[in-house]
């Protein structure tokens, strides 16, 4: 990834990304609504067991790429760049 990388933060991929699997995580309120069926990981604690919603937020993203890589048949080695976020834009 090294050669792709443009200033500190920043690279151009040689092609567009491509999904090709994805994971999803609802916390308690996702769960209560009608797309509860469609997710992948369902938690009915607003804080995933965690003490703040900044620690939580970032169980919600671990166990997001921990199913997406099962899900992928990849050990985490394999992978060079992830994209993620959350419907709220908090990330």
């Amino acid at each position: 990834m090294a050669k792709y990388k443009r200033g500190r933060q920043s690279f151009v991929l040689e092609q567009p990304p491509v999904i090709t699997h994805w994971a999803s995580v609802a916390g308690k309120k996702e769960v209560q609504g009608p797309l509860s069926h469609t997710f992948d990981i369902k938690c009915r604690d607003t804080l995933f067991g965690q003490k703040t919603w900044e620690q939580a937020e970032k169980q919600m993203q671990q166990l997001a790429l921990k199913k997406l890589l099962d899900k992928a048949k990849i050990a985490q080695q394999e992978l060079d760049v992830v994209f993620s976020g959350d419907l709220l834009n908090q990330c």
